[in-house]
């Protein structure tokens, strides 16, 4: 599954490989956001510079689900239970 990345106003997928382009840019700041399913969402900055191709790496962590919440949750509150 391709990753959504916000940049500014701009909203993109990444190809299966999670690489993408974006051509026209103005020099300075960016802010960048990325999400994808089952991965902890993630902004980040980086500086354009003018006559430059500006490289980012972006590392996403693995996320737990909703419903893997919940049975941990559940676990640690029956768990807390049985102890006391």
């Amino acid at each position: 599954m391709n990753s959504r990345i916000i940049l500014g106003s701009l909203e993109l997928s990444s190809d299966y490989d999670g690489r993408f382009s974006v051509e026209g840019l103005k020099v300075g700041m960016h802010t960048i956001e990325v999400i994808k399913e089952g991965y902890l969402t993630r902004l980040d900055r980086f500086m354009v510079r003018s006559q430059e191709t500006t490289e980012v790496e972006i590392i996403l962590e693995k996320g737990a689900d909703f419903l893997s919440w919940l049975i941990l949750l559940s676990t640690l509150v029956t768990r807390a239970v049985l102890y006391n």
